[in-house]
């Protein structure tokens, strides 16, 4: 009897008035990693009072964009653009000068006072007293087939060098001419990169095919001795001329953006928002 009485006194007791909560310690036995580790677990200990707002979370970390690829993108393009600009004024150079071919000396030729010099558009005497005399060449159908299509070539090739300047200038990421969306801009430069290279073609072109003609003629046994020529400094100057322009055409068509580098090229025009919106009262309750 004595057992039920305390059994029923205790079930009274519970019915008047109900037991207390323990409060919530913080736990102390585990170790903290970092101070944020410390500050999150402080928070999960502490009671949320009622109509009190969640603490905000900490402010977002900005990602890197792509500035060092950007930084060396804009150096491959600036390199390539200043190779092919020499380039293109190699070619002129080679166009307008008029050693092409020299009279050669090799073997039996007497060597005489006078030196004969012919390029794409005239033909040059050199006399030892260092008197220059040059003609035009006057028939453009009497001459020869490789002449006139060097002449073309080198034209053609000259006007394709202006076209890809002007392009690369538009399309280059140091200059702020034209779109200034840099995806566009990227594009712009490798179509102007891609102008250099038929710039650089056409002049190799032009200056291998008048090579090759001077070195059959200089081997046939037909052509007199006293008639043979070499290749002239202009030769030397086109082929180094073609292959600057190439290479700096190369150089800006390789600045294309990556297909997975595209969407992250905005990335230094904007500004991440790390402002947090209010909470939202619903009644006496915040969420």
């Amino acid at each position: 009897m004595g057992w039920g009485g305390e059994r029923g006194r205790e079930q009274g007791s519970a019915g008047g008035r109900a037991r207390p909560l323990p409060e919530r310690v913080p736990s102390r036995g585990r170790p903290l990693a970092s101070s944020a580790a410390a500050a999150a677990v402080a928070a999960a200990d502490r009671p949320v009072g009622r109509g009190e707002p969640s603490p905000p979370p900490p402010p977002a970390v900005a990602p890197r964009g792509p500035l060092p690829l950007s930084m060396a993108s804009a150096g491959l393009q600036l390199v390539g653009y200043f190779m092919a600009l020499a380039g293109l004024l190699g070619s002129i150079c080679s166009s307008a000068l008029p050693q092409w071919k020299q009279s050669s000396y090799a073997g039996d030729a007497i060597i005489t006072a006078v030196g004969l010099y012919e390029g794409l558009w005239m033909s040059c005497a050199s006399q030892s007293t260092g008197q220059v005399q040059c003609k035009l060449h006057e028939s453009l159908l009497s001459l020869d087939v490789h002449i006139q299509t060097s002449r073309a070539l080198m034209v053609v090739s000259i006007l394709l060098g202006f076209v890809g300047a002007v392009v690369s200038v538009i399309g280059m990421k140091c200059t702020k001419v034209g779109d200034e969306n840099p995806v566009v801009k990227s594009w712009i430069a490798v179509l102007g990169g891609v102008f250099f290279l038929l710039a650089g073609l056409c002049t190799m072109t032009a200056v291998s095919w008048y090579a090759a003609r001077v070195t059959y003629e200089f081997f046939n046994p037909s052509t007199p001795v006293n008639a043979r020529y070499e290749f002239g400094p202009a030769l030397f100057v086109g082929w180094s001329a073609g292959s600057l322009t190439m290479l700096g055409g190369a150089f800006l068509s390789c600045s294309c953006p990556k297909p997975e580098e595209r969407g992250q090229q905005y990335y230094r025009q904007s500004q991440p928002s790390t402002a947090r919106e209010p909470p939202v009262k619903r009644g006496d309750q915040s969420v």
